[in-house]
């Protein structure tokens, strides 16, 4: 069998094409997984900030209830299920 220029040339090329199509898959593959990674970032971002919104909230109450007596009452009240004489305590239930 006698090996021509041409084949060559078509061998080359044919090479060449495979080459472009796996750096092509390899890039889509890339792509999905930072797709992915932002994704993940993302929802880690906003779980961070529900966290931190829910220390903030934590922290005004504490310091609600270490400076301010009728705060602590009201959480002591409610805690506690404390009434007042001639007060009348009314519970709510929530049904999901």
């Amino acid at each position: 069998m006698k090996i021509t220029t041409f084949t060559i040339r078509c061998l080359a090329g044919a090479g060449f094409v495979l080459l472009f199509l796996a750096c092509i898959v390899s890039t889509l593959d890339s792509r999905r997984e930072v797709a992915k990674a932002r994704s993940q970032y993302e929802q880690a971002h906003s779980s961070v900030e529900k966290t931190e919104e829910s220390l903030r909230e934590v922290e005004q109450r504490l310091l609600r209830l270490s400076t301010d007596i009728d705060a602590v009452e009201d959480e002591v009240r409610r805690q506690l299920r404390m009434i007042r004489p001639g007060e009348e305590l009314i519970l709510i239930e929530y049904v999901d």
